[in-house]
């Protein structure tokens, strides 16, 4: 009854071996309670409609940028999107800094996220919502043990394991965000969208010494990176 086709992930198929591979790996190592990832099951994911959305919103990016340098990307995103399969549109995923990062959720607030995808927290009734630091976005994470902490997860760190259902464990979603030119938040601050000429929130994480020693030691007064978009077209369900 949702409007997706919603299909297995075979861990021995090209693209299964490919996410099985980096999913783990993305991450920094900092939330220790957490050890390993063991992934269960992987689905593929496509909401009728998104594809079209999300390529609105990487020509409105890419016509915005025009020669413009995007100054900060993601971590941990793979060297190759062998999951992108034409060559031009892997070129606008690279030009529009579209990346595939994670969102964890609690599980009682999958089977709603399938059916509409991600709403902004104004549009939320009777959704519990864990955090929002930098205003009421759309936040993802570049390191999964991030967004870990949001899921059912028992002793996860946000959610304390709440929303869980019984027989499952925990939910992640890795999803394409159209993130385009990014702006780093100073500090804790209740952004409403990003400011002109950017495109999303970059909450600069303290531990990524790349980044803080880029920007002079600056960083948002968060621990590990978090990403923030404003319009639900930039996001993009895949896994």
């Amino acid at each position: 009854g949702l409007p997706i086709n919603m299909s297995w992930v075979d861990p021995k198929s090209e693209l299964g071996k490919f996410l099985y591979f980096w999913w783990p790996k993305a991450s920094a190592n900092r939330h220790y309670y957490l050890k390993e990832m063991k992934i269960k099951n992987i689905w593929k994911v496509e909401r009728h409609g998104d594809d079209s959305k999300l390529t609105s919103a990487q020509d409105k990016v890419l016509n915005e940028l025009k020669k413009t340098k995007v100054e900060d990307r993601p971590l941990f995103q793979p060297s190759e999107r062998m999951d992108v399969e034409d060559e031009r549109q892997r070129k606008v995923y690279a030009d529009t800094n579209t990346a595939l990062l994670f969102h964890g959720t609690r599980s009682v607030n999958v089977t709603g996220i399938l059916n509409t995808s991600f709403r902004l927290p104004k549009q939320l009734v009777g959704v519990q919502i864990t955090g929002a630091m930098f205003g009421g976005g759309i936040y993802f994470a570049d390191d999964w043990r991030k967004s870990a902490g949001y899921t059912s997860l028992r002793g996860s760190i946000w959610s304390q394991g709440s929303g869980a259902v019984a027989g499952r464990e925990a939910f992640m979603f890795a999803c394409d965000v159209v993130l385009g030119q990014p702006h780093i938040a100073p500090g804790p601050r209740g952004f409403t969208g990003p400011p002109n000429n950017n495109h999303s929130i970059f909450g600069m994480g303290r531990v990524h010494g790349d980044f803080v020693a880029k920007h002079k030691n600056k960083n948002s007064g968060v621990e590990n990176n978090e990403w923030i978009v404003f319009q639900s077209q930039q996001t993009q369900l895949r896994y």
